[in-house]
């Protein structure tokens, strides 16, 4: 290893290709290799067999360690952390969600070295997460640094001990270059058959309970009862899709939602799509927001976590109320008798995101958090 560079180790619990997921590989490409050595862990259930982002991570040739556990806390987990910092003589450990967070900050001060952690929010879709997450914010005060994808998450992190100095918000953001509109690109419409007079309107994200895709069903609900010549698209993979499935059938909307699975080429499903619908129940800097704004699809989304610092509500896309699916069918009812006020929103979107979503900029300002932290080390 090169000791003239700075050591960095990434350590996360989710096994999923997701906003965090994509943002930590995005940041191995995009971080300065000339200061940096930049280096993953990822923990791994015996017996899985599926570990998303282990295989994206190794489609880069990122240098990826797999970490064993055999339940949700396996503290022999921490044995094989502290020997591969060891190993790798590791500067600076960088963690990304609960587990990580606790089994990381325990290995970090074993080894007297700096420990961050980015919180990209909390998912509390049970007691045991719900206690984790208390956990987590209980601990934060420990890290040396506290990256927070929003203002909001930064919001409430203060209220849990952590000094001011002592956090960077550092938006979710995206390389600008890739996403470039193309209107005539209509091969994802091809693929399923559906024309361009037919309105596609497209939710996106992991099916789980807190991307509220039951309320973007009921939402499509209201939408069908006045307007059919529309589809709605569920893109994603995840737990609930069976019973999310069972749903749509029983209301007897199967001809008009359509579920992809998860996709991989939604830089042309964006082009097809004439509108975005997000409605989470909680989330930290919504990337697929952020990636329909880039692409100039129009938006409508839950004002949840760090949503409308993205999302200006009536100037950049639509905000709405969590938990609703009644003014979530209302929007999009909106958007269909309102198409040039949504297109006025979606040309702005992009701007906004171009001027303050940009990944290298993020990246930047990331290097300069790790180097604070090792002159503070070396003082």
């Amino acid at each position: 290893m090169d000791r003239n560079k700075i050591n960095i180790f990434h350590l996360r619990d989710s096994p999923w290709l997701d906003g965090p997921g994509r943002t930590i590989l995005e940041t191995a490409s995009a971080i300065d290799s000339s200061r940096f050595n930049y280096l993953l862990g990822a923990f791994v259930r015996n017996g899985t067999t599926e570990h998303p982002f282990i295989d994206a991570a190794s489609k880069r040739k990122a240098n990826i360690f797999k970490i064993s556990e055999s339940g949700t806390f396996d503290f022999r987990t921490v044995s094989q952390i502290l020997e591969i910092m060891e190993k790798e003589e590791i500067d600076i450990l960088h963690t990304h969600e609960v587990r990580s967070d606790i089994l990381g900050l325990i290995c970090a001060k074993i080894k007297r070295i700096p420990v961050v952690t980015t919180l990209h929010g909390w998912i509390k879709n049970s007691m045991k997460d719900s206690f984790l997450v208390f956990c987590d914010k209980n601990i934060l005060r420990f890290f040396d640094h506290v990256i927070a994808v929003s203002t909001m998450i930064k919001t409430d992190v203060l209220k849990h001990g952590v000094s001011t100095k002592n956090i960077t918000v550092l938006y979710n953001s995206l390389i600008i270059d890739r996403y470039k509109p193309n209107i005539n690109d209509n091969s994802f419409r091809e693929e399923l058959g559906i024309g361009k007079e037919t309105l596609l309107v497209g939710n996106i994200g992991r099916l789980s309970p807190e991307k509220g895709q039951y309320d973007f069903i009921m939402a499509a609900e209201q939408v069908l009862k006045r307007y059919d010549n529309i589809k709605f698209l569920i893109i994603g993979s995840g737990p609930e899709r069976d019973s999310l499935e069972r749903l749509v059938c029983s209301k007897g909307m199967h001809d008009w939602i359509i579920f992809t699975g998860y996709r991989n080429d939604m830089l042309r499903i964006y082009n097809s799509l004439d509108l975005v619908v997000q409605s989470s129940h909680t989330e930290g800097m919504p990337n697929v927001i952020l990636e329909a704004m880039l692409m100039e699809v129009p938006v409508i989304a839950t004002n949840v976590g760090g949503t409308s610092e993205a999302v200006k509500d009536d100037i950049t896309g639509v905000l709405v109320e969590p938990h609703n699916p009644e003014v979530l069918g209302e929007q999009i009812i909106k958007f269909i008798t309102e198409q040039e006020r949504f297109k006025d929103y979606s040309k702005r979107g992009r701007k906004t995101i171009m001027e303050n979503f940009d990944f290298c900029v993020r990246t930047k300002k990331l290097e300069r958090v790790y180097e604070n932290l090792i002159g503070i080390k070396n003082k």
